[in-house]
């Protein structure tokens, strides 16, 4: 996978995950489902050390519906990540690293879905959001692996439930990460 093309997934797919109520449980989080890709050619065990290289997000909100939580999401993101990193081997460096690590969140107010009520199928507005994180062999530059995490939106859902979602997101993410 080339690093360039992955990158470019950050402007469809990239979502945030917000949902509403108070303490998570799995009803909270049901909604988010992960997909994670690797090139088979790369053995991940070889990737000892990574750096953050970049973040992007993309939002699609023309009636200017979303609210930007009051917190870093990013900070959040990296956070999550480092801690899943470091639980399969890998350490942070500022040296010369093997792998590099990007991420990506994205909000779509106006994404669609497929509903059924009464037995009729219709599309509703569903708003979404999601996280993509992708590692990139250093030396090449070419992404070698790539997860991503998505859910639906609500309105104002409390400070704790969004970093829970986020927290879990990251974790079923790097639950697919085979070294």
């Amino acid at each position: 996978m080339r690093l360039a093309s992955t990158l470019a997934i950050l402007g469809l797919a990239v979502l945030l995950l917000l949902a509403p109520a108070c303490a998570i449980t799995g009803k909270d989080v049901s909604d988010i489902t992960v997909k994670t890709d690797g090139d088979p050619r790369v053995d991940l065990k070889g990737f000892k050390t990574y750096a953050w290289a970049a973040a992007g997000s993309a939002v699609n909100d023309p009636n200017r519906e979303w609210t930007v939580p009051d917190f870093d999401i990013g900070a959040e993101i990296v956070a999550a990540t480092n801690r899943e990193l470091r639980a399969k081997g890998m350490s942070e460096t500022s040296r010369v690293p093997a792998a590099l690590v990007f991420f990506g969140v994205g909000i779509d107010m106006e994404a669609m879905e497929l509903t059924r009520d009464d037995g009729i199928e219709y599309l509703k507005e569903t708003p979404k959001g999601g996280i993509l994180i992708v590692l990139a062999d250093a030396r090449s530059g070419e992404a070698v692996w790539v997860g991503s995490a998505e859910g639906k939106l609500s309105d104002n859902p409390p400070r704790e439930l969004v970093k829970k979602r986020i927290d879990y997101a990251v974790a079923k993410i790097f639950k697919q990460f085979r070294r």
